[in-house]
């Protein structure tokens, strides 16, 4: 088949896992993406016909330092009376093929150690007082079953694994039984290759927007292993271009629905039909007419205001608040908090059990198996264990965020500057929900304040609930402070992190107690935001007036918060503003 793009779903993915048969650990493995089910395992069963004579090791979700990388046997250990090495996966797995289950979720910790496998092709460990280098050269086969809004794949593995299958958009009578087997892999590297092949990898991996040079590299190799499947010595400029879709373009988003084969050249292309009017719209069909004008206006929207917001603030600002905590360290999904009696288990620390803190058994059998040849000739113990073996057990429990908007939908706002700030909380939602965050929306204006949406991670009810947001009235900015302040609360009783953005002119004219009153709506208004300091929330002000004033200065000072205008243009003071007070 000389046109590559003519090829169906089923073809690619007998392609793909061949060149994984022939050069899976030259070209570092094979991510299977989509949901478990009987055509992912067709192809894990594909992948492992070639490989049946050498290791298949599984590597599970919940898998710890110790079964991965190895370490003290410590059985062995203290019936030799001398450090006995126990293997670990990545070292098992020399020779044939790792599995991750659950790839996407594996912790940073395991694709980093991975990622280093795949590169050196050994394993170093220097640990529980042993020093050894395993060699773990592998092919890796990783089961990514994320979603549209699912955390992606480790960026540092998904650029080090140069194949990719999506397995839901294979057809359900897939025969995928005959497949290269191993039996090539020695051919492969003697097959040359035209001499600007290189270049075009490049720059089409450039045109794709993939920053890092591994795919290309790796798009070479397997554009060899394509020439030995089809019999060739030579890599033709097809066996690039194949190489090319298997390796870059399968790799982005939709990248296999737009290799659909073109329709036939004999069939007649039907002559276009006069325009007519089309029909008005009625019932669900007007609602979604509305929703696509809708949607128009809101991406000019959107681009007016990614023109006043930097980038990355709420994530910014979740940066504040680990470098002023001690005892937190905050991640895309919030504060994880260290020194916990339960959570994911951390390294064991040497010291003496007390205030709660429990001994680790384990760990301390291990650092004192070493010295036991030492200690049992001096003392005539059966197991020796000194003061300074004492390990204790630590924890790392993670919260989540919740980010919570309070915004000016009062008649100070105006209509024009409201729907700025909507279009500015619309970029701020979208970095939430990136973030993985709850999202919370409070609104005050005329006399009172409301929530019009409580915590969520539904990214369509936040933008439905924008939508809804009424304008017009008095300016009760105590009265948002306040619910945003209970909110705030009940969040962190449910031990989540709140960050509060409050977006408004800060032209308070209601009082707690309902009066007109500016200066009293003022002193009302900064003794709220006190009470938010006096808790430690970390909170964000958006000066949404159309000159910046003092008044949001004030606020934004009470509340020990950020403060940044929401002028019409000049995003590059804006980004100097956040990167000053980021320092």
């Amino acid at each position: 088949m000389s046109d590559p793009t003519a090829r169906t779903a089923a073809q690619w993915a007998v392609r793909a896992v061949s060149v994984f048969n022939i050069c899976g650990a030259a070209i570092g493995g094979i991510v299977l993406r989509g949901a478990p089910g009987p055509l992912r395992e067709r192809c894990l069963k594909a992948c492992r016909s070639a490989v049946e004579s050498r290791p298949w090791v599984r590597v599970p979700i919940n898998v710890d330092q110790d079964r991965l990388l190895g370490g003290l046997d410590l059985t062995a250990t203290l019936a030799a009376n001398r450090p006995v090495i126990a293997r670990g996966l990545l070292a098992s797995a020399h020779g044939g093929v790792a599995v991750l289950a659950m790839a996407e979720r594996q912790s940073g910790f395991v694709a980093a150690s991975i990622c280093d496998v795949l590169d050196k092709g050994y394993l170093r460990l220097e640990r529980d007082g042993v020093t050894a280098v395993e060699p773990a050269q592998c092919a890796v086969v990783a089961m990514d079953e994320s979603r549209d809004d699912d955390a992606p794949l480790y960026a540092g593995l998904r650029e080090r694994l140069a194949l990719t299958i999506e397995t839901d958009a294979l057809p359900q009578d897939l025969d995928i039984a005959s497949v290269a087997s191993a039996a090539h892999a020695d051919r492969w590297r003697e097959v040359t290759l035209p001499a600007d092949a290189i270049k075009t990898l490049v720059q089409i991996s450039d045109q794709l927007g993939i920053a890092s040079p591994r795919p290309a590299i790796a798009a070479a190799n397997v554009a060899r292993a394509l020439a030995v499947l089809d019999g060739a010595n030579a890599a033709t400029s097809t066996h690039v271009a194949e190489a090319a879709v298997l390796t870059l373009l399968m790799r982005m988003p939709g990248g296999l629905s737009a290799l659909e084969a073109p329709p036939p050249a004999d069939e007649e292309t039907p002559a276009p039909e006069p325009e007519q009017a089309p029909p008005e719209p009625a019932g669900d069909d007007a609602d979604r007419a509305e929703a696509v004008e809708d949607s128009a206006g809101v991406e000019q929207l959107d681009e007016a205001a990614a023109a006043m917001l930097p980038l990355q603030l709420l994530t910014q600002l979740a940066a504040d608040a680990q470098r002023q905590s001690k005892t937190s360290n905050a991640g895309h999904s919030g504060a994880q908090v260290q020194g916990n009696t339960r959570g994911r288990p951390l390294a064991s620390r040497r010291g003496i059990p007390s205030g709660g803190s429990r001994l680790d058994l384990l760990a301390t059998l291990k650092a004192a198996a070493p010295w036991q040849r030492l200690r049992v000739n001096r003392s005539g113990a059966r197991v020796a264990v000194a003061r300074d073996d004492l390990r204790v057990r630590r924890f790392k429990a993670q919260t989540h965020t919740t980010t919570i908007f309070v915004v000016d939908a009062s008649g100070s706002a105006a209509v024009q500057r409201l729907a700025e700030t909507k279009g500015a909380i619309e970029l701020l939602l979208a970095e939430c929900y990136v973030r993985r965050d709850q999202v919370a929306l409070v609104a005050f204006r005329d006399r009172d304040a409301e929530i019009l949406l409580p915590a969520t991670r539904s990214l369509v009810r936040a933008k439905r609930a924008l939508a809804a947001l009424p304008g017009g009235g008095g300016t009760p900015l105590a009265h948002g402070l306040r619910v945003g302040l209970d909110v705030a609360d009940a969040a962190a009783k449910r031990g989540d992190t709140p960050l509060v953005v409050l977006l408004t002119d800060a032209r308070a004219n209601i009082a707690l107690d309902g009066t007109a009153d500016p200066a009293l709506a003022d002193a009302h208004a900064i003794a709220v935001a006190r009470d938010y300091a006096a808790r430690g929330y970390q909170s964000l002000v958006i000066d949404s007036g159309r000159r910046p004033g003092k008044r949001c200065r004030t606020i934004a000072d009470a509340l020990n918060a950020r403060y940044l205008p929401l002028p019409f243009a000049d995003a590059g003071s804006m980004s100097q503003a956040v990167q000053s007070m980021a320092a």
